[in-house]
């Protein structure tokens, strides 16, 4: 990885996207469809595949939409499992998920030299660099094409609506011709049939498809600007906090995952005006969202 690659330069990765989906009464199917299918039935994961390649994105699944420890595994393998220099360490800020910091989680994350330190719970509005600077302007971006969306339903409710008048009017106009000159059981029914043909359709608000949202994140999180990710560290002065952590003579091994969660915050306080690094190594610092559908 080389020294521009990282995550401080505003750099991104692709994001992992969770979405809801049952699961299958037999156990067999459901293992398969999690080891194969990140999740998904057969027939969904027909849908979901193209999306991921079309939205340079992973999207999995399952009953509660909420980030695991197998996706957790996966986000590791995925990120960090084949980079092309294994011998860099990676320091990872990992939020206190439950999901995150399971032992095969941390055995994993150490196989392949990923140093997690973990975001104190109260804290992520000053150690995180997502919540610092880039969640905001993501969310908005988000919100924006949801209104866009529901905008565009209710004009053409109203658009709809006002052919329905239009037509009604007409209706009108014929009842009153077939009612003057047919005999009343004739009538009825044509009339009837009119009134029926002319039923006014309520406003039913219909969710996004998994397609919308899969578009609406990506297309959010391309638009965050490099400007937008550095300022993230920079406001939580990032790279004085890893130059503490990780500035070392040589290359050697690095313990931080005995950190416990006050120790970034304390990291954070106390290296402000902290701003030469040396010998600092490869960084990334991600963060996961998790989506309800």
């Amino acid at each position: 990885m080389s020294e521009r690659q990282r995550c401080f330069y505003g750099n991104k990765k692709a994001p992992f996207l969770v979405f809801k989906t049952g699961v299958s009464h037999h156990q067999h199917i459901q293992d398969d469809n999690v080891s194969m299918r990140h999740g998904f039935g057969i027939s969904l994961w027909k849908d979901i595949f193209p999306l991921q390649i079309d939205h340079d994105c992973q999207i999995y699944a399952n009953p509660s939409a909420w980030w695991n420890a197998e996706i957790s595994l996966n986000f590791l393998r995925h990120h960090f499992g084949h980079r092309d220099n294994m011998d860099d360490k990676i320091l990872l800020l990992w939020g206190d998920v439950s999901g995150h910091w399971t032992q095969d989680v941390m055995d994993n994350a150490a196989s392949i030299n990923v140093v997690l330190l973990k975001v104190p719970t109260r804290y992520t509005y000053a150690c995180q660099p997502a919540d610092v600077a880039w969640n905001h302007p993501f969310k908005t971006r988000l919100c924006r094409r949801w209104v866009e969306r529901l905008r565009a339903r209710i004009a053409n409710h109203h658009a709809q609506e006002r052919i329905h008048a239009a037509k009604a009017r007409e209706s009108t106009n014929k009842i009153a011709d077939i009612a003057s000159k047919e005999i009343q059981a004739v009538a009825r029914e044509k009339i009837a049939k009119l009134q029926a043909e002319n039923e006014s359709a309520a406003f039913e608000l219909v969710a996004p498809k998994r397609q919308e949202i899969t578009a609406w994140i990506a297309e959010s999180w391309t638009e965050l600007s490099a400007t937008t990710i550095v300022s993230g560290f920079e406001r939580l002065s990032c790279l004085g906090i890893l130059a503490v952590l990780v500035s070392l003579k040589s290359k050697k091994t690095l313990k931080l995952s005995v950190l416990c969660s006050t120790d970034l915050l304390t990291l954070v306080l106390r290296t402000r005006q902290f701003t030469q690094t040396t010998n600092l190594l490869a960084v990334a610092v991600l963060t996961t969202s998790n989506l309800y559908t």
